[in-house]
């Protein structure tokens, strides 16, 4: 069972995915000309309908599209020389028609050939893709099921008023000899509210292509092409779009398929269609008080075993998100041994067997039916670090027939010995009592990941792969093997992945500093001596202190109330500065320790892309948490020092808001949480105030509340904003509160102290963290000019209160005119031009010189500021677009380096862009740049959306 990254949670393939889009839309622009318009052509400015429809049309909180029809229209845009103002986003279908009509867009997608439409509109003579139209009910409905046209008599079936589908509902019900009465709705989103509400509707008809959520698929009726519109008349465009279409089906010809499964076809595995027989026998089980036994095997960890007298493992995960799906009852049977585990299921002793590895055949014999599979694993070998010899001796599981047989047949002549869990496996292997063990390829690298010393490795072997089924009684109802068939064969491999994920996650140890000296011997047999050192010196010390207190005696006798004071506070100095480093050696080595093996653990398995990547997804993460840790620490170092200072930005409050609601949920996707989220209307949301400190504010909030509350636990964020009586302020209040482990009050009493953590759970060790987040957060609501107040008790739970006042911009709306008139201002191109790159860090080079190069840019290179004046005075006038300079560089630093450069006698030296591009981040580091000639400040990590900008500001050529 191959573990990838999580989804949405690896930096480096989500910049593999973004590199080779990017490569397409070149390989596009590339042919483009040839096909729409000769070199220099100028762009097509094309007004189009862009309306909400989640699947086809999407944007997230930071304007980020997606979704077949966004994707439809990049695809074009090469081959017909478009560029888009997208319009309507929080319109509704018909406002789209009438703005279509009114010329107020210039094409519409999504559009079927109506009657009524062609009257009005022409449409493109090739089709866009094929939807069909879908009856959808609710997921807790228990009245319908798919295809159960009897109980579909009298259903009231929703239909949005302007789609054509009234005649679609007549005739469906004619054939099927059922009534059915149409309610029709203006608004798409009404009607999903109404589906749900369930009071004026059972069921509603929509085109297909979009994303089900909280429904299920009762029936689909006749597919129809799906076309673009434009106004009547307006010839010229539909036949650019006509061209760019059919170019774009013989260059690619299933371009439709493609999108259809990238965005749609997961839709229809949420929840499946359950049939009213189904629902029948699991309303008798409930009924009867029923419950399904399930067995499964203690010794397959990670998969399935037993953890503190419990089932656990991926397997026993995912029967119980099946089982939850459909409403089960069940209950796990316990095998305390493999041996047990074969006798209990030879003597039909169970309902379900959750992990049957073995034939049709065998199960057939034993009484079982088997299902589809549902999950695979390969197997792996686990030796000793430095094993090269032959093998002699195996560690395999006892009693199990798997991993015998493989043994036997892979080394013939080694003598097996017998281990009951795979962890004295390993430990025979550490030890030496066995020279390999073959694992599954999942415990293989759960056992990597806890190898802090690096006394093992692993290798996985393709040719021997696992398949692993339900296995269903023969005597149970063949309803409840229909319905598990069903489920196994539609649980897909990404929601099993995160499963497995989560325990690799989980598996990582702690790297200690005894790891560390063990996997460095000469440094382990040095510290004695640097003690020794230290103690020696410490003494010479003393002693020449003795002597100088000895010979001023008198003076320190009539000094001494002053010398007390001085020697307390150079205690609590001493005292405050250990505990600092003690805490954040341990901290930041925690991510630190990650990063390093992670690296090593990537470098070791370049041939086995899957690890690689898992490994690399890691080293982002712990690369996140280590970023993180270090700008609390100057955070709270520059709020103790004066330097932080709040900003009043313009701010649409709501977006915060919202940012932080998706952060909230995010963050408990893999956590059995009840989130609650209770989020008022704000009548003027646009405010002036530091949108990024108050986000900064609640999401240290919500962490907390997630990161201490258990599993089965609830949290409820809730906002609400409203304006004072003279309207100049708009009050905030925002609540976070759970039901997790509390704290004593004797702990709330130093709470917004820096580096304090609750001694009840342990909480460094168990809950991770700095214990500065809490200090920062009260000083930041300080200087926001706000309050905060919390409540807890002890294992009852948090309360968290943040009351902030923000300014309410007067001038929000002509603030929004004149965005959207940049908005709408023409791209910047970058392409082709050149810029000076003084960095004197190898790897900071490589990776400027790759952001550069995936911009079109190309880079010179100078290695110190020295190197940078000289290249730049041996070059053309004009030859360099920009010099982005770093700050801390041999010979001349950057200051000197931008000095030298405006002195220059060339009529470039004083206009050419100067950019800071330095680890130099805070804000007298900015005022030092301008100062000294430079035109910008960009901070490192250097983040590519901020570099582009930021290039398109100074050197860009305009687009369009």
């Amino acid at each position: 069972m191959k573990s990838r990254e999580l989804a949405g949670n690896n930096g480096a393939l989500k910049k593999l995915v973004c590199a080779l889009f990017a490569l397409l839309l070149l390989l596009g622009a590339a042919e483009a000309p040839a096909c729409a318009a000769g070199p220099g052509a100028k762009q097509q400015l094309v007004h189009v309908g862009f309306f909400r429809l989640d699947g086809y049309h999407n944007m997230n909180s930071d304007g980020e599209k997606s979704g077949y029809g966004y994707d439809f229209l990049q695809m074009i845009s090469g081959y017909a020389n478009f560029k888009y103002i997208y319009v309507g986003y929080q319109k509704t279908w018909s406002n789209m028609l009438e703005m279509l009509a009114d010329g107020e867009i210039d094409m519409l997608t999504y559009a079927p050939k109506l009657p009524e439409y062609q009257k009005r509109f022409d449409f493109s003579r090739h089709s866009i893709g094929t939807s069909a139209v879908l009856i959808t009910a609710p997921v807790a409905s228990a009245v319908f099921a798919a295809h159960d046209y009897q109980s579909f008599d009298g259903m009231r079936v929703g239909m949005l008023r302007v789609a054509g589908h009234k005649a679609t509902l007549a005739a469906y019900a004619a054939e099927k000899g059922i009534s059915c009465t149409p309610v029709y709705y203006d608004d798409f989103r009404n009607m999903k509210k109404a589906l749900k509400a369930g009071k004026e509707i059972d069921a509603m008809m929509s085109e297909e292509m979009r994303l089900l959520s909280d429904e299920v698929v009762i029936d689909k009726l006749g597919s129809r092409e799906m076309y673009v519109m434009v106004k009547k008349g307006n010839r010229q465009l539909l036949d650019t779009i006509d061209e760019a279409i059919g170019k774009l089906d013989a260059a690619n010809p299933s371009w439709m398929s493609d999108l259809q499964g990238k965005y749609f076809f997961s839709a229809y595995t949420d929840r499946l269609p359950v049939t009213l027989s189904e629902l029948q026998y699991i309303k008798s089980l409930v009924t009867q008080g029923k419950k399904l036994k399930v067995l499964f095997s203690p010794t397959r960890y990670p998969l399935c075993y037993v953890q503190n007298g419990k089932a656990a493992g991926v397997f026993v995960e995912i029967f119980r998100q099946i089982a939850a799906r459909y409403g089960l009852p069940y209950e796990f049977v316990r095998a305390d041994s493999l041996d047990e585990y074969y006798r209990l299921r030879a003597n039909a002793a169970a309902d379900i067997v959750l992990d049957f590895a073995g034939t049709s055949d065998t199960a057939e014999i034993l009484g079982y039916r088997l299902t589809s599979v549902y999950a695979n694993s390969s197997c792996s070998i686990i030796t000793a670090k430095n094993f090269d010899g032959a093998m002699h001796t195996v560690a395999a599981i006892r009693d199990s027939v798997t991993f015998n047989n493989i043994a036997k047949k892979r080394t013939p002549r080694a003598r097996i010995l017998g281990f009951d869990t795979f962890d004295e496996c390993v430990d025979a292997v550490r030890s030496g009592a066995a020279d390999c063990a073959y694992v599954y390829a999942s415990t293989a690298q759960i056992f990597a990941l806890r190898d802090n010393r690096y006394r093992i490795k692993t290798k996985q072997l393709s040719d021997q792969t696992f398949e692993f089924r339900l296995a269903i009684n023969a005597k149970t109802d063949m309803l409840l093997y229909g319905l598990l068939n069903k489920a196994a064969r539609n649980f897909s491999r990404s929601e099993t992945e995160k499963i497995i994920n989560s325990y690799l996650l989980n598996a990582r140890q702690n790297y200690t500093l005894l790891d560390y000296l063990a996997n460095n011997p000469l440094l382990m047999l040095s510290v004695p001596f640097l003690l020794l050192l230290i103690l020696v010196s410490f003494i010479m010390v003393q002693k020449a202190n003795a002597r100088k207190l000895k010979a001023s005696n008198s003076e320190l006798n009539a000094n001494r109330v002053a010398l007390e004071k001085a020697l307390t506070a150079a205690k609590a100095a001493s005292a405050a500065k250990t505990r600092f480093l003690s805490q954040m050696s341990h901290d930041i080595r925690t991510p630190l320790n990650g990063i390093i093996g992670m690296t090593k653990i990537a470098g070791d398995n370049m041939k086995d892309p899957a690890r690689a990547t898992d490994a690399l997804g890691k080293i982002s993460q712990s690369s996140d948490h280590l970023l993180t840790l270090i700008n609390d620490i100057l955070d709270l170092s520059r709020i103790e020092s004066g330097k932080m200072t709040m900003t009043r930005e313009p701010t649409d409050i709501r977006v915060t808001i919202s940012q932080c609601v998706d952060i909230l949920n995010s963050s408990v996707i893999s956590r059995d949480l009840e989130v609650v989220t209770e989020i008022a209307p704000v009548k003027k949301p646009f405010v002036l105030t530091d949108a990024l400190h108050v986000r900064q504010i609640l999401i240290n909030i919500i962490s907390n509340a997630v990161k201490f509350t258990p599993d089965g636990g609830k949290i409820v964020f809730s906002a609400k904003c409203s304006p004072d009586p003279e309207g100049k302020l708009l009050l905030a209040r925002f609540e976070v509160s759970d039901n997790g482990i509390g704290m004593n009050e004797d702990f709330q009493k130093h709470i917004y102290e820096a580096f304090t953590q609750a001694d009840e759970y342990n909480a460094r060790t168990q809950f991770k963290g700095s214990g500065l987040g809490m200090s920062i957060v009260r000083q930041f609501v300080d200087m926001l000019g706000g309050t905060i107040d919390i409540r807890s008790k002890l294992k009852a739970g948090t309360s968290v209160v943040v009351e902030l006042p923000f300014e309410i911009d007067r001038n929000a709306d002509a603030k929004a005119a004149e965005t959207a008139q940049e908005n709408g201002e023409a791209q910047a191109d970058l392409a082709g031009a050149r810029v000076l790159l003084a960095e004197d860090n190898e790897i900071n080079m490589e990776i400027a010189c790759v952001m550069l190069e995936n911009l079109g840019i190309r880079a010179d290179q100078a290695e110190d500021g020295q190197i940078a004046v000289e290249k730049f005075k041996a070059s053309g006038v004009g030859a360099y677009q920009c010099v982005l300079m770093d700050v801390m560089m041999p010979r001349l630093n950057g200051y000197e380096a931008t000095r030298a450069i405006r002195a220059l006698d060339r009529p470039d030296a004083a206009s050419v862009p100067i950019i800071a591009m330095t680890a130099n981040a805070f804000s007298e580091d900015v005022k030092a740049a301008l100062d000294c000639g430079m035109n910008a400040h960009i901070a490192k990590p250097v983040d590519i959306q901020v570099l582009t900008k930021t290039l398109a500001d100074f050197i860009a050529k305009p687009r369009g």
